[in-house]
């Protein structure tokens, strides 16, 4: 499509929407409307052609997305396959071992099991994630998952740590978490209904949840409606918990430099205006993509994916005598892809220097 006609069709449908809301100024007619094309600049509209044009905006976007594969593949590219390497020899561990690893759903005291098997194989996925994230340069992006990949990775130990109760009350906060995110859409629609009306909301799925909460709050007690509620009575009584909590307790309070860095990169903090690892100038942002600032995101991720896969494979041979040699060699092997890809982070640390 022409931008003539994108130009022509976006002023219309403003149009109608104007009038639609009765927003429409004394004296504006349609053919004031019609008037705007004429003030398009024909340079303008000659020079965003491609992004109208399927065949040109392909073939900008290929060409500029291969030519940085190509040159973040010849200065990374080892340490992408070495990550790789590392993340789907545990992908094949959880698939090789899919029968061993599964838990009995229905018996509470398979409870650690169902939560280790579950945030273990979402570890696997963030990964996963992470690496592509690298390989098409986008450092912010992996870091930022990499948060997310030490949060589930924590919550794991905290679990593991505090044994079967502990998981128990994770599960059953899933009707906590469903209930507090539909009173927030339920109260956003109460106070927005124009703005939400395309929004479907089920008031008898919302009741039923009210009423499965009420009864984990009479069995679990107050606390456990907060956001982190499941954690009450494994932790000191703060007055308020979150993710900090978990990873104190959890053992991994020393991490906290690095998701405290990794935040700027989600969040809208003043930091995060300028600081950004894909930019190699300060308060230059990178607006594409980038081969600069991919040693921390690959560090953490490798640290924290072999942490949560040691301590996960120890928990199995733990209670499946069978699995023992197996797991061993697994971390053998892994311990190994560790240190090698820590090795070469160092070795490029320095060639950057």
């Amino acid at each position: 499509m022409k931008p003539e006609k994108v130009l022509f069709n976006a002023c219309k449908i403003m149009y109608e929407k104007m009038i639609e809301m009765d927003k429409v100024y004394s004296g504006f007619s349609e053919s004031d409307f019609e008037s705007v094309l004429e003030y398009a600049d024909e340079d303008f509209l000659k020079s965003i052609r491609f992004v109208f044009t399927e065949e040109h905006l392909l073939d900008f976007d290929l060409d500029t997305h291969n030519k940085f594969r190509e040159c973040n593949n010849s200065l990374w590219g080892s340490l992408f396959d070495s990550l790789q390497r590392y993340i789907s020899f545990i992908t094949w561990l959880i698939q090789s071992n899919n029968q061993n690893f599964l838990p009995k759903q229905n018996d509470p005291k398979e409870s650690v099991r169902i939560v280790v098997l579950n945030l273990f194989a979402r570890c696997c996925l963030i990964g996963k994630e992470i690496l592509c994230l690298l390989r098409n340069g986008y450092p912010d992006a992996a870091i930022s998952r990499w948060r997310t990949l030490n949060e589930v990775a924590n919550t794991l130990y905290f679990i593991m740590n505090n044994g079967t109760d502990c998981a128990v009350k994770y599960l059953d906060h899933y009707i906590i978490d469903e209930y507090n995110t539909q009173k927030v859409l339920k109260d956003s629609k109460r106070n927005n209904p124009d703005k939400l009306n395309h929004i479907d909301f089920d008031e008898e799925v919302f009741n039923e949840l009210q009423t499965r909460k009420s009864e984990l709050v009479s069995k679990y007690g107050s606390k456990f409606a907060s956001d982190y509620g499941w954690i009450d009575g494994f932790v000191p009584d703060t007055g308020r918990y979150g993710v900090r909590t978990i990873e104190k307790h959890a053992g991994m309070e020393h991490i906290s430099p690095f998701s405290k860095l990794a935040n700027h990169s989600v969040h809208s903090s003043s930091l995060s205006m300028t600081a950004s690892l894909s930019s190699d100038e300060k308060n230059i942002m990178q607006i594409g993509s980038s081969n600069n600032g991919l040693l921390l995101p690959i560090d953490c991720t490798i640290c924290t994916l072999h942490s949560v896969t040691t301590k996960v494979l120890k928990y199995y041979s733990s209670i499946n005598s069978e699995l023992q040699k197996t797991n061993q060699l697994s971390i053998i092997i892994l311990e190994y892809q560790f240190h090698e890809i820590r090795r070469a982070l160092s070795e490029k640390h320095k060639s950057i220097k």
